[in-house]
């Protein structure tokens, strides 16, 4: 009789209160991930003006509503290694790359900046990763050249046969030519 009824009147709307508020969710985690992505958007063009701080603001505001893009995760390390903040820019540039394993380029930038804070030896290891990810690659390249290097330093013989490349200018700092160089 009329229990059964009156259960299943009950499961309905129970039903339907989930569903709706399923989409409600749907809704909300929509709108934060449009929120995320013009945090990201205006970090780039802060990034892109020079505003550092306005840029690190901007894109940890887009990690904070859950956005998990490496790119904004390895822009902001760069942020923070040109504001000085060398252990938040490797805390940064790990988080990408823990995110995007199998991308050069944020490879690349994590070995650089590990270079330039005094870690040649996990700075090698990224190097290595990224010849691996992208051997005739732009970065590829440029890792092989400076594993090259790194081992020419260290009075170890360049695994390729090539001559000592010719010496360059010495840049602004490696953060400065990465920030110029950026291919996200």
């Amino acid at each position: 009789g009329w229990i059964p009824r009156r259960s299943t009147k009950r499961a309905t709307r129970r039903r339907q209160k989930m569903e709706l508020n399923r989409l409600q969710l749907l809704g909300n985690t929509r709108d934060t991930m449009r929120k995320a992505q013009q945090h990201l958007q205006q970090g780039q063009r802060r990034f892109q003006t020079g505003d550092m701080l306005g840029a690190i603001t901007e894109l940890k505001s887009a990690i904070e509503l859950n956005l998990q893009d490496p790119a904004c995760y390895a822009m902001l390390g760069i942020c923070y290694l040109q504001v000085g903040r060398a252990n938040d820019a490797l805390s940064a540039l790990q988080q990408a790359a823990d995110l995007a394993p199998n991308d050069p380029e944020i490879a690349y930038v994590l070995g650089s900046v590990l270079l330039e804070a005094g870690q040649p030896e996990r700075a090698v290891q990224e190097f290595q990763r990224c010849v691996k990810l992208d051997p005739n690659g732009q970065r590829g390249m440029e890792a092989k050249q400076l594993l090259e290097e790194l081992a020419l330093e260290d009075g170890v013989p360049a695994a390729a046969a090539q001559p000592a490349p010719e010496p360059k200018p010495q840049p602004k700092s490696a953060s400065a030519e990465l920030a110029e160089n950026l291919n996200f």
